[in-house]
């Protein structure tokens, strides 16, 4: 556990916890329990506990190498998506919720799928999807 502590910038209570160590596209990584984790998953057993078979250690924060307990929650690949692409760092999903919202309003507004389609840079298929909330349930 010290070995853990020690490679991480502990800030007050309230702030992100930084790893300091390895890092691979903005997760801390180490070799914890005879495999390399990520650095937010050791934090969560070590200070909360095990982690559940087939759920996720997600960051309030949207800071990839903190290690805060306190900003670190429980959720499924359905919300890690979702935390993805709030904070516009899921590669797979190109708009972020400002985007979805527009593009809605503008299709309320009367707006045609193609000037959409080259406005969003998305095939017509993702348009629809979207219109019809077939994808971006969440976003309101």
């Amino acid at each position: 556990m010290e070995r853990f502590w020690n490679k991480v910038d502990k800030q007050g209570p309230d702030d992100c916890w930084e790893w300091q160590g390895y890092c691979l596209k903005g997760h801390g990584r180490l070799q914890y329990d005879d495999c390399v984790q990520y650095a937010h998953r050791v934090s969560w057993q070590l200070n909360i506990g095990p982690i559940p078979d087939g759920k996720c250690v997600l960051h309030k924060c949207n800071n990839r190498p903190c290690v805060n307990p306190d900003h670190l929650y429980i959720g499924d690949y359905r919300d890690n998506a979702i935390d993805r692409s709030r904070a516009g760092t899921n590669p797979k999903m190109k708009m972020n919720e400002g985007d979805v919202r527009l593009l809605r309003d503008l299709y309320s507004d009367g707006w045609h799928y193609k000037p959409l389609m080259w406005l969003f840079d998305l095939a017509e298929s993702s348009v629809h999807r979207i219109i019809s909330r077939t994808t971006y349930k969440w976003v309101t």
